[in-house]
């Protein structure tokens, strides 16, 4: 069994309350198998945030050969990991992700 179908991977969501991530406090677990769009609008997203300052569809997660990228998605205010801004970017362990004025932490749970 190869190490990737024996680690769990979740986006936490730091310092939001329960309404600001549809309802979630904690971990958000990632999906292998779709996209995972993060954005405001519920009916297009599969995370959705309610930031005003974060784009109805603002990036996505995908799992492609073995890791886990983000895309922005031609966001308003763009998206940033470590304080950077990113089009495409690999995660890593403990990157935080800025949209608006949310951070999220990548983590990777074994």
């Amino acid at each position: 069994m190869d190490k990737a179908s024996l680690t769990t991977l979740v986006m936490s969501v730091a310092g939001l309350s329960t309404e600001d991530v549809a309802g979630r406090t904690g971990p958000i677990p990632l999906s292998r198998s779709v996209p995972n769009v993060i954005g405001s609008d519920p009916h297009c997203c599969n995370i959705t945030i309610g930031d005003c300052h974060i784009s109805r569809r603002h990036a996505q997660v995908v799992y492609e050969e073995n890791r886990f990228v983000i895309y922005d998605l031609g966001s308003s205010d763009g998206t940033y990991v470590n304080g950077r801004w990113v089009g495409i970017h690999q995660l890593q362990d403990g990157d935080r992700v800025q949209m608006g004025d949310t951070t999220l932490v990548f983590a990777v749970h074994t």
